[in-house]
């Protein structure tokens, strides 16, 4: 393209579109071109579809356990029967999250080479505990 073409894109000072003959300031197809960069950068910056922050599922239980369960449950959740399940959801998942961290630690305890390393952790760290503080 000669150094006399240019294109003008948005607000930007870039080159504009020219036409030989055509006057100095007159570009060609500026508001076309402009118009087609608006469009292309808005189509770029569109979102992308999102999920829904909640998640439906259709259940089913026996009459007999959300019978026992909403007798067993705090005044609170016994009306709103998804608040109910959701706490419950998440208390199941608290125990899982523990219980696997509680195995790990069990393993880790019952380590010979875990249990070496530590020790010796400890006696390095033995002179620090006659620092004189009186709150160790």
């Amino acid at each position: 393209m000669p150094s006399s073409a240019r294109l003008r894109v948005g607000k930007q000072a870039s080159p504009l579109v020219r036409l030989p003959g055509r006057p100095e300031g007159k570009p060609l197809l500026d508001k076309y071109l402009t118009l087609d960069y608006q469009m292309c950068e808005r189509r770029y910056h569109m979102r992308t579809k999102t999920l829904p922050k909640a998640v439906r599922r259709s259940v089913a239980l026996s009459r007999q356990l959300v019978e026992q369960v909403s007798a067993l449950a705090p005044p609170d959740l016994r009306q709103n029967f998804n608040r109910l399940v959701t706490v419950a959801l998440q208390e199941f998942a608290a125990r899982q999250t523990a219980h696997t961290f509680e195995e790990a630690m069990a393993h880790m305890a019952a380590d010979p080479t875990i249990r070496a390393e530590c020790a010796a952790i400890g006696r390095d760290f033995a002179v620090a505990e006659t620092d004189g503080r009186k709150d160790d």
